[in-house]
């Protein structure tokens, strides 16, 4: 007898399932197989033989030695193996081809409406030994129509049987059949409104839910660039295949500007502001490098009483430069700058404005110099820098500009002098950066 319960499971399953047969595959999907969103749809047919099920049905069964019951009927047993199909993890769409109403082949169907999977389960059986033999065979359509073919016997079922276990050799099965064919999307995850180029045509834009996925050629290597007001533009490269199909996006928060603070050619002390151009890898700077007070390593034939010295020259200058966008926020990021300095004489300004000196160096008034520079980002809001380069004094003359700068022992420095102009390398900066949020 079927339980009250069980009936009421049954009517509400059948409107539903009387829904869902009459769907089609959403439009969105159409021309495409569905196998690519990482699920399939599937298109299954089930038979009870005509005869058993009429004996059975007449003459009752024996279930086991202890219950005597009557035989489950069509309905029910349609009932349970969709309820079991419905709950699998791949299967997004489950279609049923009704035998009675179709003419049409059901492979051929199928391959119509674009499902890929066709499922056939067919029940026999034997009244008099009590016992149910279930065929299923499995039909992968856009796979060379790779067939899976199985049976299995039990006894006659009951309708808890059915609903509770009687199935589960056809779901273990359809699961290991489907997971080969599953082509996934690649999914991106990041910050909502991080913008993604390099994937597809168009850039694509991660939505509210932290999330998108999207068809791509697998497997495929692609540089991505991902962008976002609020944090650093990063670019990487990706390999991507089946077991590789998706990417958290790095987001390291955006400062616009920074203050500087440095050492100068391993002696003086400099100070720089630092602001980058919306958010790219440009940059400019304005800040001020001296030799009022350094650090001098002093040899023993020099009359000094002190390791500290002076010359009277601040630096004011402006800086300007481009960073290579990067994939990890916390690696070296190499970058180029020039910097661009008036070398003024802080002794005329501050100590001696009678005298006759020129108010700017005396030797080299302007001077340039290009660097290649190595950022270490720190998780915190610090960064370490170091730089190396060349300067170029010019507008003075180069012959007494190398002499003010001791040519007879130059040490590690290396020197080109010109007639108006002197070259001096390398110069070297290092230091830190503290991230300014404004």
């Amino acid at each position: 007898m079927v339980k009250w319960y069980n009936s009421f499971v049954l009517i509400f399953f059948l409107m539903l399932t009387t829904a869902l047969a009459a769907q089609e595959p959403a439009a969105s999907n159409a021309g495409v197989p569905d196998y690519l969103n990482g699920s399939v749809n599937v298109l299954y047919r089930f038979q009870i033989d005509d005869d058993f099920y009429f004996l059975a049905r007449e003459a009752g069964v024996y279930v086991w030695d202890a219950y005597t019951g009557s035989f489950p009927s069509k309905e029910f047993w349609t009932f349970s193996i969709e309820s079991y199909l419905n709950g699998m993890e791949h299967i997004a769409h489950l279609f049923r081809y009704d035998t009675e109403t179709e003419t049409a082949d059901p492979l051929a169907d199928a391959t119509r409406r674009n499902i890929p999977v066709f499922v056939d389960i067919y029940v026999s059986g034997d009244i008099t030994t009590g016992t149910v033999t279930v065929r299923y065979m499995f039909t992968d359509l856009f796979s060379s129509l790779h067939i899976f073919d199985k049976t299995f016997t039990e006894s006659v079922p009951t309708e808890d049987d059915l609903l509770l276990y009687y199935w589960l050799p056809i779901k273990t099965d359809l699961g290991n059949f489907i997971k080969p064919i599953l082509k996934p999307l690649f999914t991106l995850y990041g910050t909502a409104g991080t913008a993604v180029s390099g994937l597809t045509k168009e850039p694509l834009v991660i939505p509210e839910s932290g999330f998108i996925s999207v068809d791509i050629p697998l497997p495929g290597t692609y540089t991505w660039t991902a962008s976002h007001e609020d944090y650093v533009t990063r670019t990487g490269i990706i390999f991507a295949d089946k077991d590789r199909h998706e990417l958290t996006l790095p987001s390291q928060k955006f400062y616009p500007s920074s203050l500087d603070i440095g050492i100068f050619q391993a002696r003086f002390p400099e100070f720089w502001y630092t602001r980058t151009i919306g958010n790219s890898g440009l940059f400019f700077s304005v800040g001020l490098q001296q030799q009022a007070f350094g650090f001098f390593s002093k040899r023993s034939d020099e009359p000094l009483e002190t390791s500290f010295n002076a010359a009277p020259l601040i630096m004011p200058g402006v800086a300007g430069g481009y960073r290579f966008r990067t994939k990890e926020p916390y690696v070296p990021t190499l970058y180029v700058q020039s910097v661009l300095q008036v070398r003024i004489n802080c002794a005329q300004i501050t100590f001696n404005r009678s005298s006759k000196q020129s108010w700017f160096d005396d030797f080299s008034p302007v001077s340039l110099s290009c660097y290649i520079g190595y950022d270490w980002e720190l998780p915190i809001f610090l960064t370490l820098f170091a730089e190396v380069g060349a300067s170029v004094f010019f507008l003075g003359n180069g012959h007494t500009s190398s002499v003010s700068k001791g040519l007879e022992d130059t040490g590690f420095l290396q020197q080109v002098i010109g007639s108006s102009v002197y070259i001096e390398l390398p110069a070297f900066r290092c230091g830190i950066k503290i991230k300014l949020p404004y």
